[in-house]
């Protein structure tokens, strides 16, 4: 692969550094119990962490990388297998058919922050390997 196509692929990835700190701030802040502005409860920390989510999957774009290195790639596998745990952790949240080890919205934020955690983690070890 040409060294500048994974350079200036890696710009999305690296732009969702910020985002990924206010997931984190947000996540660690409602398992604490810190005072945060609109967010009172662990529903409310769970629909801020998701909304923050879906915003960090438009900067990065999941097209990228299917694009460069195809969908039989394992990292692109991964990443559609925790994208699609994402989904599934956040229906189960607001629909209460919740999944198993997941019966609450502080556990569902805290499988969801993990997820992200891991989401970004694989978007790093993409460019890196």
């Amino acid at each position: 692969m040409d060294a500048t196509v994974s350079k200036l692929s890696l710009a999305p990835t690296l732009a969702t550094i910020p985002v990924a700190i206010a997931v984190a701030l947000v996540a660690i802040g409602a398992l604490r119990g810190w005072r945060m502005p609109f967010i009172e409860s662990d529903r409310a920390a769970l629909l801020a962490v998701v909304g923050i989510g879906f915003v960090m999957c438009a900067m990065a774009g999941p097209w990228i990388s299917i694009g460069q290195i195809g969908v039989g790639n394992p990292t692109t596998i991964a990443g559609i297998v925790l994208g699609v745990s994402a989904v599934l952790v956040i229906v189960s949240a607001f629909t209460g058919l919740w999944l198993p080890g997941i019966g609450t919205h502080r556990a569902a934020l805290l499988a969801l922050s993990t997820i992200i955690t891991l989401k970004v983690g694989l978007a790093f070890v993409r460019y890196w390997t």
